[in-house]
């Protein structure tokens, strides 16, 4: 596929990218779902009483 571009490809393997590049391509802990206990506040907030 590389053979038929206008131009070079570097490729680096992704154990070998210092930390700093590779936490531009990761999701930090904010981004994870919800613990189970926020889950269940913002589920108590939206319920009708």
């Amino acid at each position: 596929m590389t053979e038929n571009l206008p131009f070079e490809i570097e490729t680096n393997c992704w154990s070998e990218l210092p930390e700093d590049q590779r936490d531009f391509f990761c999701f930090q802990e904010d981004y994870l779902p919800l613990p189970r206990e926020h889950a269940l506040q913002i589920q108590r907030l939206t319920v009708e009483s």
